[in-house]
Protein backbone atom coordinates (compact mmCIF):
# COMPACT_ATOMS: atom_id res chain seq x y z
CA UNK A 1 0.00 0.00 0.00
CA UNK A 2 2.62 2.26 1.30
CA UNK A 3 4.09 1.46 -2.25
CA UNK A 4 1.22 2.95 -4.78
CA UNK A 5 0.80 5.76 -2.06
CA UNK A 6 4.48 6.93 -3.20
CA UNK A 7 4.08 6.24 -6.74
CA UNK A 8 0.59 8.01 -6.50
CA UNK A 9 2.06 11.34 -5.55
CA UNK A 10 5.16 10.35 -7.66
CA UNK A 11 3.03 10.51 -10.51
CA UNK A 12 0.79 13.82 -9.23
CA UNK A 13 4.44 15.34 -9.49
CA UNK A 14 5.36 14.44 -12.65
CA UNK A 15 1.69 15.41 -14.05
CA UNK A 16 2.20 19.12 -12.36
CA UNK A 17 5.39 19.60 -13.37
CA UNK A 18 4.08 18.87 -17.04
CA UNK A 19 1.26 21.17 -17.26
CA UNK A 20 3.79 23.73 -15.74
CA UNK A 21 5.97 23.50 -18.02
CA UNK A 22 3.31 23.98 -20.76
CA UNK A 23 2.02 26.88 -19.01
CA UNK A 24 5.23 28.54 -18.89
CA UNK A 25 5.76 28.07 -22.68
CA UNK A 26 4.71 31.60 -24.48
CA UNK A 27 3.78 30.31 -27.61
CA UNK A 28 1.23 28.12 -25.67
CA UNK A 29 0.11 31.09 -23.80
CA UNK A 30 -1.43 33.30 -26.84
CA UNK A 31 -3.80 29.77 -27.50
CA UNK A 32 -5.74 30.30 -24.34
CA UNK A 33 -5.71 26.58 -23.50
CA UNK A 34 -2.99 23.45 -23.07
CA UNK A 35 -3.91 20.07 -23.55
CA UNK A 36 -1.60 17.46 -22.04
CA UNK A 37 -1.70 13.52 -22.64
CA UNK A 38 -1.02 11.56 -19.51
CA UNK A 39 -0.21 7.74 -21.10
CA UNK A 40 -1.28 4.27 -19.15
CA UNK A 41 2.24 3.41 -19.74
CA UNK A 42 4.01 6.42 -18.22
CA UNK A 43 1.47 6.81 -15.53
CA UNK A 44 -0.37 3.35 -14.52
CA UNK A 45 -1.17 4.47 -11.24
CA UNK A 46 -3.55 7.16 -12.29
CA UNK A 47 -4.74 6.25 -15.63
CA UNK A 48 -5.87 3.16 -14.07
CA UNK A 49 -7.87 5.11 -11.41
CA UNK A 50 -5.91 4.09 -8.21
CA UNK A 51 -4.73 7.81 -7.82
CA UNK A 52 -8.03 9.55 -7.81
CA UNK A 53 -7.25 12.05 -4.63
CA UNK A 54 -4.30 12.91 -5.68
CA UNK A 55 -5.60 13.89 -9.38
CA UNK A 56 -8.55 15.57 -7.40
CA UNK A 57 -5.57 17.46 -5.81
CA UNK A 58 -4.14 18.42 -8.66
CA UNK A 59 -7.09 19.54 -10.16
CA UNK A 60 -8.23 21.73 -7.32
CA UNK A 61 -4.56 23.56 -7.09
CA UNK A 62 -5.61 24.39 -10.86
CA UNK A 63 -9.21 25.64 -10.80
CA UNK A 64 -7.97 27.65 -7.43
CA UNK A 65 -5.62 29.43 -9.44
CA UNK A 66 -8.60 30.20 -12.15
CA UNK A 67 -8.16 27.50 -14.81
CA UNK A 68 -11.01 25.80 -16.38
CA UNK A 69 -9.79 21.83 -16.11
CA UNK A 70 -11.30 19.24 -18.29
CA UNK A 71 -10.26 15.70 -17.86
CA UNK A 72 -10.51 13.39 -21.43
CA UNK A 73 -10.32 9.76 -20.95
CA UNK A 74 -8.86 7.59 -23.56
CA UNK A 75 -8.09 3.65 -24.24
CA UNK A 76 -4.26 4.34 -24.22
CA UNK A 77 -4.17 7.15 -20.95
CA UNK A 78 -6.08 10.41 -20.45
CA UNK A 79 -5.66 14.07 -21.31
CA UNK A 80 -6.16 17.26 -19.20
CA UNK A 81 -6.90 20.62 -20.28
CA UNK A 82 -6.50 23.79 -18.88
CA UNK A 83 -8.30 26.46 -20.04
CA UNK A 84 -7.53 30.40 -19.31
CA UNK A 85 -9.81 32.11 -22.15
CA UNK A 86 -13.15 32.67 -19.58
CA UNK A 87 -13.47 33.26 -16.25
CA UNK A 88 -13.31 30.61 -13.62
CA UNK A 89 -14.92 30.42 -10.56
CA UNK A 90 -13.17 28.43 -7.92
CA UNK A 91 -15.09 24.72 -7.18
CA UNK A 92 -14.48 23.51 -3.84
CA UNK A 93 -13.81 19.33 -4.38
CA UNK A 94 -14.92 17.02 -1.47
Amino acid sequence: MCNVTQQSEAEKKMMASKLVRGLRDPKLHKLGSLSCFFSREQYPVTANGGAQRYLNELIHSFVSAGYIVTIDSAENGFSITLDWTTASTPVDFP
